[in-house]
């Protein structure tokens, strides 16, 4: 079924099912505009002022752009080239992951529950779990040959890449806090399991 991926198949026009009826398309008209998208700034010390900002965000977009989150700009391009690379690859490559069993933990598939779906959604996903890491690697795709090593080193940019392990903890204890964020905002309760 991988001849379903929109990467793999030629197409010269829209197939029938990725057209939704025109009732659920969006309309234009009342899409905004790039610039009222809200910025949150990750750096800024006023920790009170950040927790009002994403709230404000969250009640009046659900979603915020982030700045000085860490993640380098090499990184990202690395990444988003990788990303290219794996979806240029052949259709028997891909094969290998394709399912369309929306529980699988690692799959690589177009829209999201194909097998229910009238409408498809017009993209291709690779699904990856990483975490507990040793479990999920093995499976991760082998091709492109940088695929795991790039992504794996991802995982691993904070502890391991440029800094030292000491500042790994204080930058995962700082993630932790600022993920609490959203629940300092909103009241919600905190899981603090760590096995997730």
């Amino acid at each position: 079924m991988a001849d379903q991926l929109i990467s793999t198949a030629d197409h010269d026009t829209l197939p029938g099912n990725y057209v939704r009826p025109e009732a659920q398309r969006p309309r234009l008209a009342d899409v905004l505009s790039d610039a009222s998208i809200p910025v949150v700034d990750l750096a800024n010390p006023d920790r009170a002022k950040l927790v009002s900002q994403v709230g404000a965000a969250c009640r009046s977009h659900g979603f915020f752009q982030v700045l000085n989150h860490g993640v380098p700009v090499e990184l990202t391009l690395s990444v988003l080239a990788v990303a290219h690379d794996f979806f240029r690859l052949p259709a028997e490559e891909k094969a290998k992951l394709y399912s369309d069993d929306p529980a699988k933990k690692i799959r690589l598939s177009t829209s999201f529950n194909v097998r229910k779906e009238t409408v498809h959604n017009w993209r291709d996903y690779l699904r990856l779990h990483c975490y507990p890491l040793h479990r999920y690697l093995p499976d991760w795709p082998s091709n492109p040959p940088s695929f795991r090593l790039l992504h794996f080193s991802c995982l691993l940019y904070y502890s391991y890449s440029k800094y030292s392990k000491d500042h790994f903890l204080l930058i995962s204890k700082d993630s932790a806090s600022q993920s609490s964020l959203l629940h300092l905002r909103f009241g919600i309760e905190r899981n603090n399991r760590t096995d997730e």
